[in-house]
């Protein structure tokens, strides 16, 4: 028998003010997370609340206008429950509520839908099988307004709302009886019932649709699909009857995905952002700016130059006539290790970077990488957001001493044993096009383990970092047991 479980657990939370700062480089101690550059302003992070249950894993910051309130919701360390918390305006965590939809759940998106949050992922039932769902949470009362699930057929990767409306994407493999490959659904936010129904009808056979966002009256929903050589990069524009204007996609050599998607300052435009590989496994930064009501891109720039070849995007604002993009820096540095228990080799590693595009044209207007030396540190970008006055962009994610991984889930590995990886902040003045100042958090703390980031915001005077820490546990790919969840302050 199903188990259907509305259950809100509600915790009130006293925390202290939040105290952080600068803090110079500690001479002789050149693996001090919170060391750098010496020409960029280095602060170490306070964790402000700990706990195995805040929102830790795939979570988001969430602004209500109205109230002038920010949330954090995601999904806890244990996966057994969507975890919403209230930060206050001066950033402090005073509500953390709790809602189990099922037994084992993961969240993958969630949006503000007028002052309620909506929220949705994967929660596994009796059987075992992964259900999509969508929830839709009143904060003020801290109860489910509704929860709507799926079939175990597809899982939803991705979220918007308005006042009315929560759009929520979906993808499902085409040879599973011929379930479309691709699914956009519009459901009622007063009764959680379906409005519309929107689904791939092309040539492509599966694929995965990565964001969601809405601008100038459409449903713009960005990600991929697999093409006759590879994947492309895609964009379905949708109208608000749920009407499909016009798909667009984009190839370059061999596979291509746009991952991020953000609507201009002024709601008429949206911008896209992902990347492409050729045959050999080369990365270049995708770019593209679209007019949702002509279904039209003003500019498409795969790479553009040399300085955003090797650079997978993972996130993207929009401030003036400036596209920004948060990037992981991918830089050849072969050499061998001997720190390690045998010598070992590496390829490249990864770097923390940005890249602004010239909105009108697409030109490629400026570049930045955390560390000039690819072998003094290795890092990752996960979250990319905009300051309040649109003068800042912040990149989360996190940086480690040397590493020989040469690829993401490897060189996380290998951090756990070379020392700890650092949840690190990096603040980027999109009128200089330089790193303001770069914020890290001490996770050695816990011994041999790391910590990254999943969510970054501005929130008051300082800069809201959501983060796990974790101990590898060795030989199981299950990590979820030693995992600790942190909210981290930086000083803006």
């Amino acid at each position: 028998m199903r188990r259907r479980i509305h259950l809100v657990l509600t915790l009130v939370l006293a925390v202290g003010a939040l105290v952080t700062g600068a803090r110079a480089a500690a001479p002789g101690a050149p693996t001090d997370p919170c060391s750098g550059d010496p020409a960029v302003q280095t602060r170490c992070g306070t964790v402000v609340a700990s706990d195995r249950f805040l929102p830790a894993i795939d979570s988001t910051f969430l602004r209500d206008p109205v109230h002038e309130r920010t949330y954090l919701v995601g999904g806890t360390a244990t996966h057994d429950s969507v975890a919403l918390g209230q930060l206050d305006a001066g950033g402090h965590l005073v509500r953390l509520s709790h809602f189990l939809i099922r037994d084992f759940v993961y969240v993958s998106s969630a949006a503000m839908a007028g002052e309620r949050v909506a929220v949705t992922g994967g929660a596994t039932d009796d059987h075992g099988n992964r259900n999509p769902f969508v929830a839709l949470i009143d904060p003020a009362s801290g109860h489910l307004t509704w929860t709507r699930t799926w079939p175990a057929c597809c899982y939803t990767s991705a979220i918007a709302a308005d006042r009315r409306s929560t759009y929520v994407a979906m993808s499902s493999a085409a040879q599973s009886g011929g379930t479309p490959a691709w699914t956009v659904v519009a459901l009622d936010n007063a009764t959680g019932r379906v409005r519309w129904t929107e689904h791939t009808s092309d040539r492509y056979r599966y694929g995965t649709p990565e964001a969601v966002t809405l601008a100038a009256g459409r449903v713009i929903v960005t990600g991929y699909m697999q093409g006759g050589s590879g994947n492309v990069a895609r964009m379905d524009v949708i109208r608000s009857d749920g009407r499909q204007a016009k798909t667009l996609t984009w190839h370059h050599g061999y596979d291509a995905d746009a991952i991020a998607v953000t609507p201009s300052p002024d709601g008429k435009l949206v911008a896209a952002a992902g990347w492409g590989s050729d045959v050999a496994g080369s990365l270049v930064t995708f770019a593209a700016v679209v007019d949702p009501r002509t279904a039209r891109a003003r500019w498409a720039v795969f790479g553009g130059s040399s300085p955003v070849a090797n650079e997978p995007a993972h996130g993207i604002v929009w401030s003036g006539n400036t596209v920004a993009v948060a990037v992981d820096n991918v830089t050849d540095a072969a050499t061998t290790d001997e720190s390690a228990d045998n010598s070992r080799e590496y390829e490249y590693v990864n770097q923390i970077g940005a890249t602004g595009f010239d909105a009108t044209t697409g030109v490629l207007s400026w570049h930045l990488v955390l560390a000039d030396d690819p072998r003094a540190a290795t890092g990752f970008v996960y979250a990319a957001s905009l300051s309040r006055d649109g003068r800042t962009m912040y990149l989360a994610g996190m940086t480690s001493p040397l590493s020989f991984g040469v690829s993401e889930a490897e060189a996380t590995t290998t951090l756990a044993y070379d020392g700890p990886a650092s949840p690190t902040v990096a603040a980027v003045d999109l009128g200089t096009h330089q790193f303001r100042w770069v914020g890290r958090y001490n996770s050695g703390q816990y011994g041999d383990g790391y910590g990254t980031t999943t969510a970054v915001a501005e929130v008051g005077s300082h800069v809201l970092v959501a983060c796990y820490l974790q101990r590898p546990a060795y030989g199981t790919s299950v990590l979820a047991n030693y995992r600790q969840a942190a909210l981290v302050a930086f000083a803006r």
